[in-house]
């Protein structure tokens, strides 16, 4: 059968329609299984040279001003991280995308609690917290820093 349950090919023009029917389908198919596929590791590739290129362009320029060793490690571990943690999201971005209501009940979902518990907020109200909170800016901060 074709596709339709219980209907068979039974002339031999409909044999070869069926047969240019189920090629073209696989070659469709095909292709764009690869265009999908290709744009998938294009992009990777791309981001893959992207961090390189700011790694090396990092290290020429601590080497040339003579940052000191731990700062170097630092930096280079803030890359790492952000390369291979964060996969390269860019969390500004991502919150700049959405509606200030949306942005605001992420930062509220994040931030709130946390700051309600901190002892320096004891004395202010949830409105005065929640007006810091809306204010608050996403920061990648790494181990040691």
């Amino acid at each position: 059968t074709i596709g339709y349950g219980s209907v068979p090919v039974m002339s031999i023009p409909e044999r070869v329609f069926a047969m240019i029917a189920m090629a073209v389908g696989a070659v469709i198919c095909d292709a764009g299984l690869t265009a999908v596929l290709a744009a998938t590791i294009e992009n990777k590739d791309h981001q893959a040279g992207t961090n390189n290129r700011r790694i090396q362009c990092s290290k020429l320029f601590m080497k040339t001003n003579n940052i000191d060793q731990n700062l170097q490690d630092r930096i280079l571990d803030y890359f790492a991280y952000v390369d291979g943690e964060m996969r390269n999201i860019n969390e500004s971005s991502v919150m700049n995308d959405l509606s200030s209501s949306l942005r605001s009940e992420i930062l509220y979902h994040f931030c709130f609690e946390p700051l309600r518990e901190c002892t320096y907020f004891n004395d202010c109200s949830d409105g005065a917290i929640f007006s810091l909170v809306r204010i608050m800016v996403p920061y990648i901060a790494v181990p040691g820093e």
